[in-house]
């Protein structure tokens, strides 16, 4: 690398989304750090100023050229940012159903007080992007009500059960471009109340790397030691 490049652009965006009982978009957010390194290893940069005018829109940036100052050789300076959008790039969807040995046109929801209920629950997860979506990794919390726990079926990536921690983990695999996965696991399910029951929490995490979520397009100018303009 020479000195005619000592600057990068980066631009770190996530989403976070949260969801109900029956898999339904609570709420959705999106947020991204904007971040300049001076790569160089000997010189500062000076007057660095960002340019985003026209591809800022739906991003709490406020002005058409962010002033950054100063970088210090080897430095980095960065800036934290609110994304507006609609829906995540990856949805989550659980069915749990408490009497799988029936079948029936919608899961059933109750349990039968006293008795082993023979249980299934199903996550499939769907990318809903243009893009490939990888580490991703579903933590699935299983109830106290639940034993006997199975991995039925696991169309992709490797399910395993930690009896320790009683979290169900799916991890190791890719989604293409809307195209969807789907885990199943078999369970006994005994109550002795007639409470109502978590069905427990699930956790999704993921990443896109070409994928985007602002329509963010910056450009930069500074001052070096050698140049204007960079």
């Amino acid at each position: 690398m020479t000195d005619k490049n000592t600057v990068i652009i980066d631009l770190e965006e996530s989403e976070r989304t949260q969801t109900g009982e029956l898999s339904e978009i609570v709420s959705v957010e999106a947020s991204g750090v904007l971040s300049v390194k001076n790569v160089s290893d000997k010189n500062r940069i000076w007057n660095v100023r960002v340019h985003v005018a026209g591809s800022r829109d739906k991003t709490s940036i406020s002005e058409d050229v962010i002033g950054v100052g100063e970088v210090d050789a080897g430095g980095t300076w960065q800036t934290q940012y609110q994304i507006q959008i609609d829906r995540p790039i990856l949805t989550l969807t659980e069915t749990f159903d408490t009497c799988c040995s029936v079948s029936t046109p919608e899961a059933h929801w109750a349990y039968v007080h006293g008795k082993e209920n023979p249980v299934r629950i199903t996550l499939r997860v769907k990318n809903e992007s243009d893009g490939q979506l990888d580490a991703l990794v579903i933590n699935k919390t299983v109830p106290p009500e639940l034993s006997n726990i199975r991995i039925e079926n696991v169309q992709s990536g490797n399910a395993s059960f930690d009896e320790s921690l009683r979290v169900i983990v799916w991890k190791d695999f890719i989604i293409y471009p809307h195209e969807d996965s789907v885990l199943t696991v078999t369970a006994t399910g005994t109550v002795d109340t007639t409470d109502p029951k978590n069905a427990g929490e699930v956790s999704v995490t993921y990443r896109g790397e070409s994928l985007q979520r602002s329509s963010l397009d910056p450009d930069l100018t500074a001052l070096t030691d050698f140049m204007t303009g960079i």
